[in-house]
């Protein structure tokens, strides 16, 4: 069995196969989420916007089409040369280059949280968040709810456009989601990614001075239910 590096995962996982594989993402999520928060105002657009974790700049690129003043970030070079045109910069979201209280509103969306070993780096990413937005402004924070811990998909399998084939095995460790993606020309990578529950999330936050706003369960504004919304995005104001 071939393995890429022996890095964390998520300097192996975010290349070309991630992005074919992901591509059942599309513009009409970003559509349904800018619609919901900018006309029911419901995050500040009148300051500088960080995407956080932009990956190959789906959101970015909505926003800055859509007249907002953004910016991203992310690790993954390989995932940067798709928005090369974007005002972008590679870092790691324990450690962000940039200024303290730059920014109105930060975004990590797409189950950008939770891929650390420790979780105490998952932490360090909060803190970091916190420490460039704005006094006042607002972090809007897209995970998964909870129960998915207990409501994984099937194992099934991908065909990329080269005709490799791709296992796909997920399994829950205690609060973990592990998906361990085994290729038929031997290569392979995992993706993982710790869980919260909303109040964990919530303490999490308190802990740097920030309060929760209001909870969504999905992209199209509706509400939050544990039991059977498919997202949980959260929005906290800096309070400190």
């Amino acid at each position: 069995m071939k393995i890429t590096s022996n890095t964390e995962w998520y300097h192996r996982a975010f290349n070309q196969r991630y992005l074919e594989l992901y591509s059942h993402r599309d513009e009409k999520e970003l559509a349904q989420l800018f619609f919901t928060l900018v006309h029911f105002k419901l995050f500040p657009t009148d300051g500088k916007v960080l995407d956080a974790a932009c990956g190959a700049g789906r959101w970015l690129r909505y926003l800055i089409r859509n007249g907002v003043d953004a910016i991203g970030f992310d690790l993954s070079s390989e995932l940067l040369k798709e928005c090369s045109d974007l005002p972008v910069v590679q870092a790691d979201m324990r450690s962000l280059p940039f200024e303290d209280q730059t920014f109105i509103s930060v975004h990590s969306l797409f189950s950008s949280f939770g891929y650390f070993v420790d979780a105490e780096e998952d932490m360090r990413q909060i803190r970091e968040f916190v420490r460039v937005l704005k006094k006042d402004g607002w972090i809007l924070f897209d995970t998964i709810p909870d129960r998915f811990l207990y409501e994984l998909p099937p194992d099934n399998t991908y065909q990329f456009s080269d005709g490799v084939i791709a296992s796909i095995h997920r399994e829950t460790k205690q609060n973990i989601i592990y998906k361990t993606v085994q290729l038929d020309n031997g290569e392979m990578w995992e993706e993982r990614l710790r869980v919260y529950t909303p109040i964990e999330l919530d303490q999490m936050f308190q802990k740097y001075g920030c309060c929760l706003l209001w909870r969504l369960g999905n992209y199209d504004g509706s509400s939050y239910n544990a039991n059977y919304s498919p997202r949980m995005i959260s929005c906290y104001v800096r309070t400190t």
